[in-house]
């Protein structure tokens, strides 16, 4: 089959397997300038699951937003979700040393938030989400 799309005849898009190594590097350098370092790399150092409530200037500042990046980047699973006191819920599963460095971050709080506490609540992992999400 010959693409005869906008670059004529013969023209063939370029694989982007080189892409994910040079996307690799650039991402590695910025979530090392961020403070999150560590990718999922599935060894077993206990799972665990993990509430967090964190306190402060946390609404209509991306805190959600925040949270989920980190916690895609991080592998682990579960939700963020804004309550009805002004604060934002955390429910978080996977390694334990995984869910402390998202913790971390939700300590660290996205620019234009202020974080005052995060309460914490150690759980035993339950497996039920397969991925993080955004809830209310």
């Amino acid at each position: 089959m010959v693409y005869t799309g906008v670059h004529g005849a013969g023209w063939r898009p370029r694989p982007t397997a080189h892409l994910v190594g040079v996307a690799a590097r650039l991402g590695a350098r910025y979530w090392q300038c961020t403070g999150v370092t560590a990718m999922t790399d599935n060894t077993a150092s206990g799972e665990a699951r993990v509430r967090a409530v964190a306190h402060g200037m946390v609404q209509g500042v991306g805190f959600r937003y925040y949270v989920l990046s980190r916690a895609r980047l991080l592998g682990v699973t579960g939700y963020v979700r804004n309550a009805p006191d002004g604060t934002v819920e955390v429910i978080a599963e996977g390694e334990r040393r995984l869910l402390e460095q998202l913790l971390e971050a939700i300590e660290r709080g996205p620019i234009g938030a202020s974080v005052h506490s995060v309460d914490r609540q150690w759980l035993a992992a339950r497996s039920q989400y397969y991925r993080f999400e955004i809830r209310g």
